[in-house]
């Protein structure tokens, strides 16, 4: 069965309403209740915005509102606090009439439900993910519908595209910006209930898990939960937080069953207590490395930093293959750190022929293998005294970020067990 957006994402491309409620706010020790939309926002920036209308506000306390900002007690949304600021204040003081805006300090906010809410399921909605071919089909008003099903023992997820989600993608790819491409579902494998506190940690790890595939952030958007009546009673909302790019990554959106297998080895992994934080932090290093157009020789950083935290968790806590103290020796150089996990792991760690730019000037720095070659070409970035003296080409700068990537791709699907097929980021095409 289709699943259908919760809301009306394409009404707008600039704005979409997600709630309509009452506003309060304190002027002089006064409280004052107004009507209130929730408004997720594209532009300048996405965010959530309470977008405020108020009557009956006394002619000079209005004026000074309009002119001052004089709030000087809390913003409430439906009776719950909100931290933020105003702004954009408009209005009829004669009318006693009153208009502004008000920005939430942070995100997500859960204003309807809370972590005790017990839930059925949940839809959520993914932006700027890629176009995949599913492994199962439907059709929808005649259009192309691609599925993919992703379960572990603890929950079950489906993923679909929409109708309009290749007119979405053009789109994208023509103008940036934010569009809605996919819609998902979670539903516990026996149909049991969870609540909201469950929901949201699960929410993290797929967000994890969708970036990770996606190559940069893809976050659940405005995830909302059911009741077994199929009754609203849990919302979290939330915005995008990355434009449209392109960005490689391991999975071929040719093969989705790549997806569906590592999906519960990886929930398996990011679940361990161990794990979680670990994971958490290297995805969020990884996607924000992975993206060129903000420098390669910043991705190169991170990605090292990301492989380091790596090897960190697997070789010292996981597989206690040396001692905390034996890993963090200033002898115990930054390359040995990873090819000690690289070949546990069984990856091999040569320098590629596809990486040209390296592989050309191997024998002239004498690179022991990939790893020495790599986080020599990162010291330079670092620091000022250097072999290469500013002579390295961009282009091995470029295979230096491309194949750190490309490790760190292959270190977090092998630290998770995956053993199946994934697209090669250093094949072109």
């Amino acid at each position: 069965m289709n699943i259908t957006p919760v809301f009306d994402f394409s009404a707008s491309d600039d704005k979409v309403l997600l709630h309509k409620g009452q506003a309060e706010i304190e002027i002089e020790g006064q409280a004052y209740q107004g009507e209130c939309d929730v408004i997720l926002k594209y532009l300048p920036q996405p965010g959530i915005y309470f977008y405020n209308e108020f009557k009956n506000i006394p002619v000079e306390k209005a004026l000074g509102f309009i002119l001052n900002f004089a709030i000087t007690g809390p913003f409430k949304f439906n009776g719950q606090d909100i931290e933020g600021f105003s702004m954009s204040p408009s209005g009829n003081a004669l009318k006693g009439e009153m208009n502004f805006d008000w920005c939430p300090s942070y995100e997500p906010l859960c204003l309807i439900g809370d972590s005790s809410t017990k839930i059925k399921k949940v839809v959520f909605h993914l932006f700027n993910f890629l176009n995949f071919k599913g492994t199962y089909f439907s059709r929808d008003e005649g259009k192309l519908i691609d599925h993919i099903y992703m379960n572990s023992n603890e929950w079950k997820i489906s993923l679909q595209s929409l109708k309009t989600t290749k007119d979405e993608i053009t789109a994208l790819k023509e103008k940036g910006g934010y569009r809605l491409t996919h819609i998902g579902v979670v539903e516990r494998p026996d149909g049991s209930l969870f609540n909201g506190e469950e929901t949201n940690n699960l929410l993290d790890y797929i967000g994890a898990f969708f970036s990770f595939a996606n190559g940069y952030n893809c976050n659940p958007i405005c995830p909302v939960g059911f009741d077994e009546n199929d009754n609203r009673v849990w919302e979290l909302w939330s915005s995008p937080r990355e434009s449209y790019i392109y960005a490689p990554s391991w999975f071929d959106i040719k093969h989705s069953g790549q997806i569906e297998e590592l999906f519960p080895l990886f929930f398996k992994k990011i679940n361990n207590n161990d794990w979680k934080g670990t994971l958490l932090e290297i995805i969020w290093r990884y996607q924000n490395a992975n993206i060129s157009t903000r420098g390669v020789e910043t991705g190169i950083i991170l990605a090292q930093a990301a492989l380091e935290r790596l090897s960190y968790e697997y070789c010292v806590k996981e597989k206690k293959i040396k001692t905390d103290d034996e890993f963090k020796s200033r002898n115990f150089k930054a390359s040995e750190k990873i090819v000690l996990m690289l070949n546990d792991l069984n990856i091999p760690v040569e320098i590629p022929n596809e990486t040209l730019g390296l592989k050309a000037l191997e024998k002239q720095f004498k690179w022991d293998n990939a790893l020495h070659a790599l986080t020599d070409i990162r010291n330079s970035l670092t620091h000022p005294k250097n072999k290469f003296n500013g002579k390295l080409h961009i282009m091995v700068f470029y295979d230096a970020w491309n194949l750190f990537l490309w490790f760190l791709e292959m270190g977090i699907l092998a630290v998770c067990g995956y053993k199946g097929t994934y697209g090669n980021r250093l094949i072109s095409g």
